[in-house]
């Protein structure tokens, strides 16, 4: 089911309150940033930088390896190589100086390395051209997060994910879940999509977004309700950090005590965003689309009494 339309911004009098019911989860949509039609779809590269030169799709539901050529010696260095830094002087590990190794988009990208060796040849293309988005996407200016709900995921259950979002429109999203059938004490995954300005829009338009797995693989997702934070850059960067943590030193899933829901209601934690997991992710989305509902009520009956 997708998101109920935003209702037009109108007066409200002290004599016409607002009725729950007409308050909506994407009626508290923050006006910034708007967003813009495109026709790129959502793993549109950033850049052409040497990682993903002629990566683009062929279309909208597939990614044709046969058109993608990437220099050999990329390749064959990997994700982390030697190469010019920001500051045009020659290092053997560029990204740590511009990024510092501390950094949650230089841990990630090590984390994308490691992906790399072990990825087939069409995969590591794609770890390559993922990479080149990170490096692209402004980990500084994060100022929104969306709680996704797919209501479809595991049966009744749900499925959730988070995703951030920059001043620029750009998103970085992450998907936890588990390997394996056996959904106590298994391997876990975590499937991390970047997404210029228009795939934004495509998640949260219930159209299908592409991540990448484990080993490179392309993965399709899509989710079909959402819960709008804003946060500042500081909290942002928090979230962040603790998505990358959770990608990085990756737990095993638990379907009662570390599961998709858990992994997200922790990352919003570190941002200050104290949602309450209910380990069901549809119930969790309920309650938590009832708390923002409710505080929205309380910010337009306050504005309208001043």
């Amino acid at each position: 089911m997708q998101a109920p339309s935003r209702m037009p911004e109108r007066y409200i009098s002290k004599t016409e309150l607002p009725r729950k019911a007409e308050l909506f989860a994407n009626d508290f949509e923050p006006d910034y940033p708007a967003f813009k039609e495109s026709d790129f779809p959502d793993y549109h590269l950033f850049s052409n930088s040497a990682g993903g030169k002629n990566t683009q799709p062929e279309s909208d539901n597939e990614w044709d390896a046969t058109e993608t050529k990437v220099e050999t010696e990329a390749v064959e260095g990997g994700v982390i190589r030697p190469g010019y830094n920001q500051r045009g002087h020659w290092s053997q590990d560029p990204d740590a100086d511009n990024y510092g190794k501390d950094s949650a988009k230089y841990k990630l990208l090590i984390r994308f390395d490691d992906m790399w060796r072990l990825a087939s040849e069409t995969n590591k293309t794609n770890v390559l051209a993922f990479s080149d988005n990170l490096r692209d996407f402004d980990t500084n200016t994060i100022c929104r997060a969306y709680y996704l709900n797919d209501s479809d995921g595991a049966g009744t259950m749900g499925h959730t994910g988070i995703l951030l979002v920059n001043a620029a429109g750009e998103g970085i999203m992450f998907s936890y879940g588990a390997l394996e059938k056996d959904k106590f004490d298994s391997p876990a995954r975590m499937y991390v999509g970047i997404y210029s300005e228009s795939g934004v829009k495509n998640a949260l338009t219930n159209k299908e977004i592409h991540s990448i797995s484990n080993s490179g693989d392309l993965i399709k997702e899509r989710y079909n309700r959402w819960i709008p934070y804003d946060i500042t850059y500081d909290n942002g960067n928090k979230m962040l950090d603790a998505a990358v943590e959770a990608t990085v030193d990756m737990k095993n899933y638990d379907l009662i005590l570390n599961n998709c829901d858990e992994t997200v209601t922790r990352i919003f934690s570190a941002g200050g965003i104290n949602m309450y997991s209910r380990i069901i992710p549809n119930i969790t989305y309920k309650e938590e689309l009832e708390r923002a509902i409710n505080k929205k009520m309380i910010e337009l009956i306050t504005e309208a009494w001043k």
